[in-house]
């Protein structure tokens, strides 16, 4: 078994509106982003 620290998160952001670009730069820093979903492309294209 791994140990938690050997371990790395990655996620993916549905939504990109108000919270989703809060979130979508946090994991961005963090190296862990690896996905966002928004059906508005504008919205994505901002992100």
């Amino acid at each position: 078994m791994r140990k938690a620290s050997d371990m790395s998160v990655r996620v993916a952001v549905v939504g990109a509106g108000a919270w989703g670009k809060n979130l979508i730069r946090n994991f961005y820093q963090l190296d862990s982003l690896i996905f966002i979903c928004d059906k508005d492309r504008l919205l994505l294209q901002e992100r």
